[in-house]
């Protein structure tokens, strides 16, 4: 069985990226490896490695960009229109910068460094999986209600606890996702992200449905949250 590798491109010129998707396709099979290439953000969260444009929205650029919530060998490589006076310093955390105008062949050169420094397929782990906390029940339930677009106040009042509890469970939350800007959770949280959660991120026992939390192409999913019994009125 021939080893494979995932790809992650997120290229919004649709003919730069099938020019480019072509030419790896042909690279790495040549090299005897079988290549999944994927367009969809939410493979961020496993693949081997990611290719995109610096032409994202912010949001967009730091998600596809972080590395706490991404396994440890993932190797990201940014595209760009012509260099820049700040390239070096703005992608000093990536692991390559690809201009537009140089040669196909210079590119694969860029995968092949990327490919052979992967850590082998067996030994693939998450980069925080042997340290990261898992979400909390409490955790998991605000985050549900977040993603279906309930505020502080209307969580806290559902929850029968403060907003300002609220928020801490929040904070928490996003600081163990590697998540630290509000916009960047609801982006997160907009691609589906709590129904890719690994176990290890999860509560232990947990009862959350997952299954509600499908790609996200068209309309959102319907994010089903945790039952809650009703306060009696007091005669």
């Amino acid at each position: 069985m021939k080893p494979n590798v995932t790809i992650l491109l997120a290229e919004p010129n649709l003919y730069f990226a099938l020019g480019f998707s072509q030419g790896l396709r042909i690279h790495f099979e040549n090299l005897g490896l079988d290549v999944r290439i994927s367009e969809n953000l939410l493979d961020k969260n496993h693949c081997d490695m990611v290719f995109l444009a610096a032409e994202q929205d912010t949001a967009k650029l730091r998600y596809l960009t972080q590395r706490r919530t991404t396994p440890a060998h993932q190797r990201i490589f940014v595209f760009k229109e012509k260099p820049g006076q700040y390239d070096g310093t703005q992608f000093k955390d990536l692991d390559g910068i690809f201009y537009r105008h140089q040669s196909m062949s210079w590119a694969m050169q860029i995968a092949t460094q990327g490919l052979y420094s992967l850590t082998p397929p067996n030994v693939h782990k998450r980069r925080s999986a042997t340290h990261q906390l898992p979400l909390t029940n409490r955790e998991m339930e605000i985050l549900r209600y977040l993603a279906n677009g309930q505020r502080a106040c209307e969580i806290s009042h559902y929850l029968c606890i403060s907003a300002k509890t609220v928020s801490g469970h929040k904070r928490n939350a996003m600081e163990k996702l590697g998540i630290t800007r509000s916009s960047d959770l609801n982006y997160w949280l907009l691609r589906g992200g709590i129904g890719q959660l690994t176990a290890h991120c999860l509560p232990t026992g947990h009862l959350w449905n997952t299954s509600a939390n499908s790609l996200c192409q068209g309309n959102l999913p319907l994010l089903l949250l945790p039952y809650r019994q009703s306060k009696q009125p007091q005669n």
